[in-house]
């Protein structure tokens, strides 16, 4: 930050023509994507996210930071008056508060950006922006236009405070404290364009681009990086946000399928089934300081999802526990529930209840009678646990198989003439095949062919 950048102040009030100065004073610096531009280039949020980790702290520092609390009610008080006044002078208001719960929740954490840009101002023995410059000065206009600079400042955070809030919450209303230290973090290190472009995309697209990557990964990676993950990279590596994407490519290397097969002692051919390229990218994010170190929770977990473990959650007998959870769908729940494997299986509970017939029936558009002849109770059962997530949801995927699977498609199968397969493929059959096939149904008409499935009060595909 240059002596200029110290001493120039805004010589009126008119707000909205003195934005830009203010947001150039705040945020400049945070684009383009540099996690450390040079400290001329840096506005107050940049100089409190150099200065934020260490340096000295007194008495004077606390006490200026109370004041500028008590400064920051009264600037946004005195705008929102205006903001509401229809004489009020031209440019003297920037927005306007919807209520006055969502101006206390904005004007709290406004408070704690502004006594965060102190701190870097007072480390660096600069000004504070809630002091008169020149405080035993007679002038009264110098001490009007430091009043007013601070003005300017004071309602440039507020909005961008108010900028960024959708990116974290979503119903201000029911706010938690934990979101308003987060949006206090971003906005006082960052500002308000990061934020923005950090939760569209915009910056880690960009980024994964200038690493060299292709299209597809990129692709990928950007199913991956969800809200709340982006949420998370940017709050816990908050000085250089980008550096931790980079972690997260490298460490996407590490996990090839031998180093998986050498931590969990499972063959390649599991490792390649369970560890799909999409958990692996979540495995690296999530697991971002030692994705390897989590493949050893995968281990635990195994051995935490024994029979009498998942049949005293469930409520199941042992052999209907055998029945549905094979040892793939126990890796599944392993791997995809790392922190607690076993809390899982009450979600497959709550899933067991949504599956009514009616439900079933109403997603289908089939008869009750048919709902209750193809969807036993062990398939169900697997529905609940192979779509955990969504059972319902999967569904929508046996409508999709029963259009799969015409005469003209089984007949290519098969090799049959399409008499024979109207013959021998009924209505039903071809709906057990949509159900137990889910993922694969033209798959299951051979099987079904060769004798590997059967239908009845048990059926279910047993390649699964």
């Amino acid at each position: 930050m240059d002596e200029k950048d110290k001493t120039s102040t805004p010589s009126h009030e008119d707000l909205v023509g003195n934005r830009e100065h203010a947001e150039d004073a705040l945020f400049r610096g945070e684009l383009p994507y540099e996690p450390q531009p040079p400290e001329p280039d840096i506005g107050l949020a940049g100089l409190y996210r150099t200065t934020r980790k260490s340096g000295k702290r007194g008495e004077e520092l606390e006490t200026q930071q109370s004041v500028a609390q008590t400064k920051v009610r009264e600037i946004l008080s005195d705008h929102q008056r205006l903001s509401r006044d229809p004489n009020a002078p031209e440019g003297s208001a920037i927005f306007s508060f919807l209520d006055s719960n969502y101006q206390s929740l904005v004007t709290e954490i406004t408070s704690q950006c502004i006594a965060n840009f102190e701190l870097g101002l007072y480390r660096r023995d600069y000004p504070f922006i809630m002091n008169n410059r020149n405080p035993q000065s007679s002038d009264q206009e110098i001490r009007e236009a430091h009043l007013l600079s601070q003005r300017s400042i004071v309602v440039e955070t507020a909005a961008a405070v108010m900028k960024a809030m959708p990116a974290f919450i979503g119903n201000p209303d029911r706010i938690k404290e934990t979101e308003k230290k987060d949006i206090t973090k971003i906005v006082s290190n960052w500002g308000p364009e990061f934020t923005i472009q950090w939760f569209d995309g915009t910056i880690i697209n960009k980024h994964f681009v200038e690493l060299g990557m292709e299209e597809a990964e990129i692709g990928e990676l950007m199913e991956v990086f969800t809200s709340s993950l982006r949420k998370y990279l940017a709050v816990h590596n908050i000085n250089d946000p980008l550096a931790a994407l980079e972690r997260v490519k490298d460490n996407i290397d590490l996990l090839t399928d031998q180093a998986i097969t050498e931590k969990t002692g499972w063959s390649p051919e599991e490792v390649r089934e369970v560890f799909t390229s999409s958990l692996r990218k979540r495995l690296v994010v999530n697991n971002i300081n030692d994705p390897l170190a989590a493949l050893e929770r995968v281990k635990d977990n195994i051995d935490l999802l024994t029979d009498q473990a998942i049949a005293e959650k469930t409520g199941w007998s042992p052999e209907e526990v055998r029945e549905v959870f094979t040892s793939g769908i126990r890796k599944y729940l392993a791997v995809n529930n790392i922190n607690d494997p076993l809390a899982a299986l009450e979600r497959v509970k709550d899933n067991i209840d949504l599956l009514t017939d009616q439900a079933i029936a109403e997603k289908t558009g089939w008869s009750p009678e048919e709902v209750r002849e193809v969807f036993t109770s062990s398939i169900r059962k697997r529905l609940a646990v192979v779509n955990i997530n969504d059972p319902l949801a999967a569904l929508e995927r046996v409508k999709d198989n029963i259009d799969l699977l015409t005469d003209q498609a089984i007949a290519e199968k098969t090799g049959w003439s399409p008499e024979e397969v109207r013959e021998v493929f009924t209505s039903s059959i071809r709906k057990y095949l949509a159900v137990g096939n889910i993922n694969d149904p033209l798959k299951g008409v051979k099987d079904y062919i060769a004798g590997n499935i059967s239908f009845g009060g048990r059926y279910y595909d047993d390649k699964k």
